[in-house]
């Protein structure tokens, strides 16, 4: 994670040369007189640049995770906290970190919540969490979470947030033969059916895609 912190700096750090220094001028040689201080805007892009380097992501799940808990923060922050959860999980192995920290336990109340926004930017984290990641897959299905998303792509009436639950179904099953068994379980390939009714086409779009993997990756659902 360092290696990749470090990375990230230079990146940024080359892309803010290229952006200030004109190629004509660099050709030339630089005295004393040439050295110009750096704008506000300039000062403000390194600075930034110099802090990714040293942010710590481990230290920033437990610090978001912490202040979704916390009720006084108000529904606002805590979208802006789950959008940079979402950031960070779309590494692997920061994915697995989210669980061994405790992330886990602010799944249910925020999939349960009365705003929709919030539960829509919980299952893109659960989608990210869980892409590619057998072990973050394992997790999330021994939790009941697939049943929760089940009942939104049900029950909902908001199609968005129904979109986003079946892209979260879709990243929890996919290569995943006991998520699929558990979605068997569940009654889950007749929600889905049922749900085609929905006149939204990217919502069609979707289910199809899930019915579609599900038919053609395991034989017990076929």
């Amino acid at each position: 994670m360092a290696d990749s912190s470090k990375q990230g700096f230079l990146n940024s750090l080359f892309q803010w040369t290229v952006k200030s220094t004109a190629a004509e001028e660099a050709a030339k040689p630089t005295t004393t007189s040439d050295v110009k201080p750096m704008n506000a805007e300039s000062k403000k892009w390194l600075n930034d640049a110099l802090e990714n380097m040293t942010v710590n992501p481990v230290d920033r799940l437990k610090l978001c995770i912490s202040k979704i808990r916390d009720p006084q923060v108000d529904e606002q922050q805590k979208k802006e906290f789950l959008d940079e959860l979402c950031h960070w999980s779309e590494e692997l192995d920061l994915a697995k970190d989210f669980f061994t920290i405790g992330g886990l336990d602010i799944l249910t109340p925020l999939l349960d919540h009365n705003n929709d926004g919030l539960r829509m930017q919980t299952c893109s984290l659960l989608a990210n969490l869980v892409q590619n990641n057998d072990h973050c897959q394992r997790i999330v299905v021994q939790s009941g979470l697939q049943q929760k998303l089940l009942k939104i792509v049900d029950k909902s009436n908001n199609p968005d947030l129904k979109t986003k639950a079946v892209t979260a179904i879709s990243a929890l099953i996919r290569g995943y033969t006991l998520g699929q068994l558990q979605l068997q379980k569940f009654q889950g390939a007749k929600i889905l059916i049922r749900a085609l009714a929905s006149p939204i086409p990217r919502l069609q779009n979707k289910l199809c895609f899930l019915i579609n993997t599900i038919c053609s990756s395991s034989a017990q659902m076929k």
